[in-house]
């Protein structure tokens, strides 16, 4: 939750009743707050395997046979 000096007595309350809810709904609450902090920092800095990751499909070598499976061609420059 923080530290005394960081949030006042009303949101400690406040964020206790948010976590007994969850808790009461069968969420864990420290499993939440990461959730939420992970979205959030995915959402406002893109890395690049984050930008990549968007435009590639997730199953991109699945039609192909195991031991066909090559890298990128080289392109002589």
């Amino acid at each position: 939750m923080g530290t005394y000096s960081e949030i006042s007595l009303k949101e400690a309350r406040e964020r206790r009743d948010e976590a007994r809810s969850l808790i009461a709904k069968g969420v864990d609450p420290r499993s939440q707050h990461r959730e939420e902090k992970r979205a959030a920092s995915t959402g406002t800095v893109k890395t690049f395997k984050v930008v990549a990751n968007e435009g590639m499909p997730s199953n991109r070598h699945a039609d192909r046979k195991e031991g066909r499976r090559h890298p990128v061609a080289h392109v002589p420059g």
